[in-house]
């Protein structure tokens, strides 16, 4: 019983190596190929997001262009944009290629 498990497991394991080297999960922000125990985004992209501190101060940037045109108490931004960086293509990622 316990060999028939050990290669249903081994079989898995390949199969799901074939389709991941056939199909690769790619990163959403530089476009690499994902390790095994990475999901969306690659290690590095994660690591280098330009994240802002306005979740902190509820007087942020945001908030403040946002003053007078819309009733709202509170906005802010999670991430920095800049064009050509990384951000964008998740957020392109995101909005035409439905990818979370």
């Amino acid at each position: 019983m316990e060999v028939i498990k050990s290669n249903k497991f081994w079989l898995q394991q390949w199969s799901s190596d074939l389709i991941g080297l056939l199909f690769p999960d790619l990163c959403n922000a530089c476009g690499i190929s994902l390790f095994q125990n990475e999901h969306l985004i690659c290690t590095k992209c994660l690591y280098d997001l330009p994240y802002t501190d306005y979740h902190i101060h509820q007087e942020n940037r945001v908030a403040k262009q946002l003053w007078g045109r819309l009733p709202i108490t509170a906005a802010m931004a999670m991430l920095y944009f800049r064009k050509g960086a990384k951000i964008q293509n998740l957020i392109h990622n995101l909005k035409y290629n439905n990818k979370t």
